[in-house]
């Protein structure tokens, strides 16, 4: 039996949980679920806004115009309480640099609100996003681009293709497709890609995969033409070209 006191504690402790987990009313229309998370959304309450598109994926579990707002969210929400947490850790570090740290930097940078668990929530809902819109671009984007963090680049080559297919002109595909090859070795196939790339966004970034690429084929004349290049761009890219 449970004294008066535990029981007391127990009712407290409850309430008190509950109290803390973010919620939204039951027995709302799907609009105004999309229209909660939204405004939760603008004002930086990534939880609540979660919680209303959880309630809008319920009611429409088909839908990939739903799955993909709730990716979004927890996406947007992983990237806000990541640039919080390295801030935090960063101050932290600085204050009292002989503190112990935690020997994974996921797990400490959990301690000052990463939330870590979004990130797969996400890309399991862009997966969704797809299944049932499956030109929703920017979805197959986020996929295909999870794949190349995680250096699954065959994968991640395949994905990036049929974005292409659907967007033609979305230079960050041919430029990842690009490194994509370039990581397997297959560095003609770079070449081809990260031209276009360059050719749709004439950036450091481009300038400076398409430059290793030649290096790597030994297309000299238009390696020395991609240094020169990078040289008047970007001093820190000139030299990640030349000493790579």
């Amino acid at each position: 039996m449970y004294s008066k006191l535990c029981i007391t504690v127990l009712i407290f402790t409850t309430l008190f949980f509950a109290a803390c987990e973010p919620s939204v009313k039951d027995g709302l229309s799907y609009d105004e679920y999309v229209k909660m998370a939204r405004e939760y959304q603008k004002n930086d309450d990534y939880e609540r806004a979660i919680a209303a598109g959880k309630k809008a994926v319920s009611i429409k579990p088909q839908d990939g115009e739903t799955h993909y707002l709730l990716a979004m969210l927890y996406y947007e929400g992983w990237r806000k309480s990541l640039d919080a947490a390295q801030m935090k850790a960063l101050q932290e570090a600085m204050l009292n640099p002989n503190k112990r740290r935690y020997s994974s930097e996921i797990e400490e940078l959990k301690q000052f609100g990463l939330k870590a668990e979004w990130e797969p929530l996400s890309n399991q809902q862009f997966k969704e996003t797809i299944k049932y819109d499956p030109k929703n671009w920017f979805a197959r984007y986020m996929i295909a681009t999870d794949l190349f963090n995680n250096k699954h680049f065959t994968e991640a080559i395949v994905e990036y293709k049929k974005i292409i297919e659907i967007n033609p002109n979305y230079a960050n595909a041919h430029g990842l497709i690009g490194e994509s090859y370039y990581k397997l070795g297959d560095f003609k196939s770079a070449v081809l890609n990260l031209e276009t790339a360059v050719k749709l966004d004439p950036g450091v970034e481009n300038y400076l995969q398409l430059g290793l690429a030649y290096k790597r084929t030994n297309n000299l004349n238009k390696y020395a033409a991609i240094a020169k290049k990078l040289k008047g761009m970007d001093k820190g890219r000139y030299e990640q070209l030349v000493t790579n």
